[in-house]
């Protein structure tokens, strides 16, 4: 018996609801109510009813975690990204592994389909919304999709794929172009995969709501309504550069604040675009770029690669490497891609990407 078949036998989690995403069943348990309350209202479209076993069970208990942790943390280690940054630290204990949460203290302890998460239970939405998404993504990985650090959207029904490092914008690009009219799929992670044909690609969203900094709240007046009215009246008096320079942060349910004709789970693609301009750039220009050349994935790999990271244990870390270079080369060929470079600029960016999507879609 290991630790997590003890957790089942010995505590208490009453509270259920019960997922279905993209034909994946999951069922989150709980003894503290309003932490399923808050996974309801996120993954409100993918309530389901029971019709057999879950694939995967989660459950989130508002307990101390030293009654199951290991009091030792000395054998620990740091799990390390794509990019080479050493994050949680995770244990690795025959079938299960331990993992401890930096940011919040949560402690989560899981085998292969079964995952706990403890601690104080108002830290847990965000920790059990990225829980579950690492669970779907494992999942669509072993069915033969990959995942990519992007948004999805449509323009005038044409799907694509918006990349960037941290700092290029990209939520605040995404949601500037779903409020002139596009269509939102997913914000920081997409699952994408050829289709048959070999011509396009399919890609299915995520479910996350974007996180956005102050300046993209302050920036869009539908946004701006949402904020504290003290907070709205301290970002009038700053810079755009002050705004976007805060780590205030706010979760935008999309289909609140744009209506549900701007959102859907699914759409197909076949172009991508990599925001590579900067605040200190100058000019503005949409450039082509090679997916099979070494320069590309060398320069832009590490911040496109994304996978179930501590979340899986079949991996140690997530660095990049030729292995994963040569995947993501394979698997993603034939796609167009194109790197927008010069200086930021979110009132043209719309309509320089319609008027580049429009030219041979």
């Amino acid at each position: 018996m290991n630790v997590v078949d003890r957790i089942f036998a010995t505590e208490q989690a009453p509270h259920q609801l019960l997922l279905r995403i993209h034909g994946l069943t999951l069922l989150l348990r709980s003894n503290d109510a309003p932490v399923l309350d808050g996974m309801r209202r996120v993954y409100g479209h993918y309530l389901a009813e029971p019709d057999g076993p879950p694939l995967y069970e989660i459950w989130a208990l508002d307990l101390d975690p030293s009654r199951y942790m290991r009091a030792d943390r000395a054998a620990f280690e740091r799990y390390v990204v794509a990019s080479g940054k050493a994050k949680d630290p995770f244990y690795d204990d025959g079938e299960v592994r331990y993992v401890v949460k930096q940011t919040t203290g949560l402690c989560v302890v899981f085998d292969d389909r079964r995952y706990v998460v403890f601690g104080r239970m108002e830290e847990a939405a965000n920790q059990l919304n990225n829980i579950i998404n690492s669970i779907h993504m494992r999942a669509m990985d072993e069915r033969g999709y990959t995942v990519l650090h992007s948004a999805g959207l449509e323009l005038e029904g044409v799907g694509f794929a918006l990349a960037g490092s941290a700092g290029t914008g990209k939520t605040t690009t995404m949601l500037k172009l779903v409020a002139e009219g596009g269509v939102f799929v997913s914000n920081d992670r997409l699952i994408v995969r050829r289709e048959p044909n070999g011509d396009w690609f399919e890609m299915l969203g995520v479910v996350k709501w974007p996180r956005v900094c102050a300046g993209t709240m302050h920036g869009d007046p539908r946004l701006r309504a949402l904020l504290p009215p003290e907070a709205a009246k301290r970002y009038a008096r700053m810079s755009f550069d002050e705004l976007f320079g805060l780590e205030e942060k706010y979760d935008v349910d999309v289909e609140r604040v744009y209506g549900p004709t701007h959102v859907r789970d699914r759409s197909r693609f076949r172009r991508m675009y990599y925001l590579a301009w900067s605040r200190a750039g100058s000019g503005f220009a949409i450039e082509p770029v090679d997916l099979s050349s070494d320069a590309f994935w060398d320069d832009f790999g590490p911040g496109l690669a994304r996978d179930a990271g501590v979340f899986d244990r079949g991996q140690r870390s997530s660095r990049w490497n030729d292995e994963k270079k040569a995947r993501y080369r394979s698997e993603l060929a034939g796609m167009e891609a194109f790197v927008i470079k010069g200086k930021l600029d979110f009132e043209r960016i719309g309509g320089e990407l319609l008027a580049h999507l429009r030219h041979g879609c």
